[in-house]
């Protein structure tokens, strides 16, 4: 072989390392950046709740159109409480004039009152939250009263929210937060039918802290007399994220009665499991890497054996 022929083959056999070299290197570093991201997430442990992108309205049967308990008078959904002091009612509302929307909402009564400051008639729900998660209350409704204002009822009746950011359903515990509602009493019944009810809302922002908390809406009768009070709420709404479960929280199927010896087996990260069909094609990254191996390879060997020839 001519020395010109020897040194074109080891210009090119030098020219087949480089860019073997060079694959091989581009692939390891692409590799190691793709490699955090699809193990990302992987043995953490308990799956962890998030968050949905478009907010939704968290409380179920917030307007009243799905149905109430039978015997118990509160919505579906919800559940109820009251002090004792005084008779205490749950209806389904369904007066027109009274109903915020659709054709149902949820009427309280109180009257018979023997205490002072101590009535209340109320209802509550817990809902699934996200922590950290900023919501919106949003309240309708109107206070009813035998005397038809509060100027005659000297302020004799009020209704409140409260919020239980543990998720605890106690209506009476320290935990939750008050907050009364600037609504004043108007006329109970409307005997001449002439009577035009103003419907009250109000909003509030709520951050969450715990993946649960309890919203509470009560309705108080201030004077121990015999005189009732009709509390009307409806289009109830606390509107933001809501949990979602990652498809790993599926529930297992119940164990069976034989008892069995469990085997911990650990694979490291990006190999496949035993039993798993893996390929190359699998992964693009590795077959470039692969290919580019074997060119150094091949590269390797023609060199040496050029140089033996030589």
């Amino acid at each position: 072989m001519s020395v010109w022929t020897k040194r074109r083959s080891r210009q090119l056999i030098a020219l087949l390392l480089m860019t073997g070299l060079l694959a091989l290197g581009g692939a390891l570093v692409v590799y190691a950046d793709w490699t955090p991201d699809r193990l990302a997430g992987m043995g953490e442990g308990q799956p962890r709740l998030q968050a949905t992108a478009a907010p939704v309205n968290v409380i179920v049967n917030g307007g009243f159109e799905d149905g109430f308990v039978q015997g118990q008078g509160m919505g579906v959904g919800w559940g109820r409480f009251e002090s004792g002091v005084a008779m205490a009612g749950w209806y389904d509302e369904t007066w027109t004039k009274v109903v915020f929307e659709g054709k149902h909402a949820q009427l309280m009564e109180l009257k018979n009152n023997t205490q002072q400051d101590r009535a209340f008639v109320g209802i509550f729900q817990t809902v699934n939250v996200v922590p950290g998660a900023n919501y919106v209350l949003t309240l309708h409704g109107l206070i009813r009263s035998d005397e038809g204002s509060p100027e005659i009822s000297h302020g004799g009746y009020k209704m409140q929210y409260g919020i239980d950011f543990t998720g605890g359903v106690d209506w009476q515990s320290p935990n939750i937060e008050w907050v009364e509602l600037p609504w004043n009493d108007q006329p109970r019944q409307d005997l001449t039918g002439q009577n035009v009810y103003e419907m009250d809302s109000a909003t509030a922002n709520v951050t969450a802290t715990t993946g649960k908390l309890t919203l509470f809406i009560r309705g108080q009768k201030k004077w121990p007399d015999g005189l009732e009070g009709n509390y009307d709420i409806d289009g109830v709404s606390l509107v933001g994220a809501q949990q979602t479960a990652p498809a790993t929280s599926t529930p297992k199927p119940p164990a069976t009665a034989t008892s069995t010896v469990p085997v911990t087996t650990t694979t490291a990260p990006g190999l496949p499991k035993t039993g798993q069909d893996f390929g190359l094609v699998d992964d693009p990254v590795l077959a470039v890497a692969s290919a580019a191996m074997l060119i150094v390879l091949v590269g390797g060997a023609a060199w040496g054996a050029s140089r033996r020839r030589a």
